[in-house]
């Protein structure tokens, strides 16, 4: 008997010993370089133009703030007239820029500057106050125009770019978007089809949302080698805390590096990490509307991290791709009208004298978006994330008391209608 348990402690040591071999051999891992893509920027590259643009108005940032629409100052003509003529070369390096290429410089680090979003809302702001200006002495046309312009910026700036670019941008766009409703009616024929031809180019010209996991997943792969390379870096992602204040970062690391082995280490981590967002891409080729269930988030700590903001992130890129869709559908109904003195009884009509082909709604299976005539008037609408046809029911949330139309959510019930949502 007394063999037997010296034999049997003997191997329990012994495969002790295996293990932390193992452990100290994974912790000492360094993951395995992954040669990932710079591509070279244009010449010029609209990423600069927007830049020094941005840097031009730097002075005028409280001004801005204060007379822009969420604002507390309401700003008189005058006021606006002067900020526009301030600013003036401003608003020429922002058309040239909407002119050129865009490709911003690839993210692959965690330190890297996104200061040059900020500027591109401080544009976004600046576009806003023009098209307020535009309005104040009854150019509609032109303020339309330029509140396109500020979709394009946001269009424009997620051009091969990650997750952050298309959240910033997809903001950026729904500024521009909201205040066009209230100025479609009574433009001409000629006026409609030039906005519908601003639109349309806008549209060709957006980044693929599987595009943007692709470049997402670029990002992390580096940035998560650098959390793996750099000492301090897991102490800061991490952010642990003790009742006694912040646990010193060696400790961190050195903890952090040991719950990580039990994990496979840096490459298992980087591995798991690409195999989500590959099959998050797969999921992203597919409309909203077919409802593919999104993978798994690997379960250790570093992924947690890095994949916590992907999952909600294609509802906001949707809902802002239908916005352009009704509004470019609205375009092609009231140029519709203007020729004939009355709206189409299909929206097949539109097609191809208006618009090339009907887009689709994608928040739905299939089809495109549904239209009835109501009196000398029209319902627009999508079916909304829920995929199901409410009639034309718009989406609406109470918020103190106050119906709210433009909070939508995975679980909103109801539809996107034009004009309303």
């Amino acid at each position: 008997m007394r063999k037997f348990w010296k034999l049997f402690i003997t191997l329990c040591l012994a495969l002790i010993l295996v293990v932390c071999l193992l452990l100290l051999n994974i912790i000492g891992q360094q993951p395995k370089p992954i040669l990932l893509p710079n591509p070279v920027p244009p010449t010029p590259n609209a990423y600069d133009t927007f830049n020094t643009a941005a840097s031009e108005i730097q002075g005028y940032i409280n001004r801005i703030d204060n007379l822009s629409p969420s604002g507390h100052h309401k700003a008189t003509t005058t006021e606006l007239a002067n900020l526009f003529k301030d600013n003036s070369q401003v608003f020429i390096k922002v058309k040239q820029g909407l002119q050129q290429s865009y490709l911003s410089p690839p993210v692959r680090s965690m330190n890297t500057n996104f200061s040059a979003y900020i500027g591109f809302r401080a544009l976004a702001r600046l576009l806003m106050i023009k098209a307020r200006l535009q309005e104040k002495v009854g150019d509609r046309f032109g303020a339309i125009e330029t509140r396109l312009d500020c979709v394009q910026l946001g269009t424009q700036m997620q051009q091969s770019s990650g997750l952050l670019a298309q959240l910033t941008g997809d903001s950026i766009e729904a500024l521009g978007l909201q205040g066009i409703w209230k100025d479609l009616n009574g433009l001409s024929s000629s006026d409609y089809r030039s906005l519908i031809a601003q639109l349309e180019l806008i549209n060709r010209n957006v980044y693929p949302y599987k595009d943007v996991i692709q470049q997402e997943e670029w990002t992390g792969i580096a940035q998560i080698e650098q959390t793996f390379d750099t000492p301090g870096m897991l102490a800061e992602l991490c952010r642990i805390h003790t009742s006694k204040g912040t646990v010193a970062a060696g400790v961190i690391d050195a903890y952090m590096h040991v719950k990580l082995a039990t994990y496979g280490g840096p490459n298992k981590i980087i591995q798991s990490y690409m195999s989500y967002m590959n099959s998050l891409f797969r999921t992203s080729t597919y409309s909203y509307g077919l409802h593919h269930p999104l993978p798994p988030t690997p379960d250790d700590p570093i992924n947690r991290r890095f994949c916590s903001y992907v999952n909600t992130s294609e509802l906001i890129f949707t809902r802002i791709e239908v916005d352009r869709d009704l509004l470019l559908l609205a375009l092609a109904l009231h140029a519709y009208h203007s020729q004939y003195g009355r709206y189409p009884q299909t929206l097949k009509q539109l097609v191809p004298a208006y618009l090339p082909s009907l887009p689709q709604d994608e928040f739905a299976a299939e089809g495109t978006y549904h239209y009835r005539l109501t009196g000398k008037s029209f319902l627009l609408y999508s079916v909304g994330p829920d995929g199901k046809d409410d009639g034309g029911k718009p989406i609406e949330t109470v918020d103190g008391g106050k119906k709210r139309f433009n909070v939508i959510t995975a679980s909103s019930k109801g539809d996107i209608v034009a004009g309303i949502n």
